[in-house]
């Protein structure tokens, strides 16, 4: 913070001793100004998600430090028939759609019966439905649903605004299990 201070106090001082112009300072002054400050406080922000996530990882690492952090592709669905089943408001574990429901691919959810292990589940897998974890740079969520058996290595992030899950789009996520519930 000082030396975002401090640059503002310089940039004044070139404008105000006209030291500004001849390095191209002074005419746009206040609108340059503004435009450092509004990066300034875009990269404060970035560095407190930076500082958050770090915080997930240290205590994920710290109640399951073998489960691990994975590059996954991450998209966003709704609660329309067209992207889920009939019942476009339930989740495949029973549970009501809300903020911080995320669906995984079937790879990474662990079977917990012969059933599941027909439906292309996987009994390897450390996640189950319930289970805490947190996209990085994103939020902390939990599993409640599955997607389709065509997708794998996929997160799927509900969203209530159509637009929000369009403007997500297809993004890299990384994904750490927090609260794995044995």
């Amino acid at each position: 913070m000082k030396n975002s201070t401090l640059l503002y106090g310089v940039l004044w001082i070139f404008i105000l001793t006209g030291t500004g112009v001849k390095y191209g300072i002074g005419n746009n002054a206040a609108e340059e100004i503004e435009t450092l400050r509004e990066e300034n406080n875009s990269l404060l922000n970035e560095l407190g998600n930076i500082e958050k996530s770090l915080i997930w990882l240290q205590e994920a690492h710290q109640k399951n430090p073998y489960k691990g952090l994975a590059k996954i592709i991450s998209t966003a669905y709704n609660s329309e028939e067209n992207q889920t089943d009939d019942t476009p408001f339930i989740t495949a574990s029973g549970e009501r759609v809300q903020d911080g429901t995320l669906a995984l691919s079937r790879d990474m959810i662990r079977a917990e019966n012969d059933m599941m292990r027909r439906m292309g589940y996987n009994p390897t897998a450390t996640i189950s439905y319930g289970d805490t974890v947190d996209l990085i740079y994103v939020k902390r969520m939990v599993v409640h649903d599955t997607m389709n058996k065509r997708y794998t290595n996929r997160a799927d992030i509900w969203m209530d605004s159509i637009n929000d899950a369009k403007t997500w789009g297809v993004r890299d996520v990384y994904i750490v299990a927090t609260g794995v519930n044995n």
